[in-house]
């Protein structure tokens, strides 16, 4: 009888572990997702810091300009990232089949298009269209001292 009592208990503390990681895993996900990504720009590199995060070396760099909503791709599909509350970051195939890279917050501009020399385009922007802006600046700077 001891037994059955003992494995009865075993049974609801694993399915209590389960269950709580079922819903723990998630949330920390969608969390991290929806979180803005911390954005590091010097002389080196552009990158974005978190989940889905990049990096872009400056001297890889192509082109880089802002863009309104009538410039931005059709998304067709999600290949691995995460779309979410008005959020896109990841990787994305467009109706044309580029495959970009995203890190942007819908309905918001400017969004900063990066054009690496390999032809890898990456569109980034922040909720707040000033801080856009600064990153935006801050990448032109580096981009011109990269360049002398």
């Amino acid at each position: 009888m001891e037994r059955k009592a003992s494995e009865s208990k075993l049974f609801f503390v694993v399915l209590g572990i389960v269950i709580g990681l079922s819903l723990t895993v998630p949330t920390v996900l969608i969390y991290l997702g929806y979180k803005e990504p911390k954005v590091v720009c010097d002389s080196t590199d552009f990158q974005l810091k978190g989940l889905y995060g990049m990096n872009i070396p400056i001297n890889g760099i192509a082109r880089a300009d802002t863009i309104t909503r009538a410039e931005i791709p059709h998304i067709k599909l999600r290949t691995n990232g995460i779309s979410l509350l008005g959020v896109n970051r990841g990787h994305f195939k467009t109706k044309d089949g580029d495959k970009i890279r995203l890190s942007v917050k819908n309905g918001v501009y400017p969004i900063i298009r990066i054009v690496d020399k390999e032809g890898k385009q990456y569109y980034i922007n922040r909720k707040d269209p000033a801080e856009t802006r600064q990153i935006f600046e801050k990448l032109q700077s580096e981009m011109q001292h990269v360049g002398k």
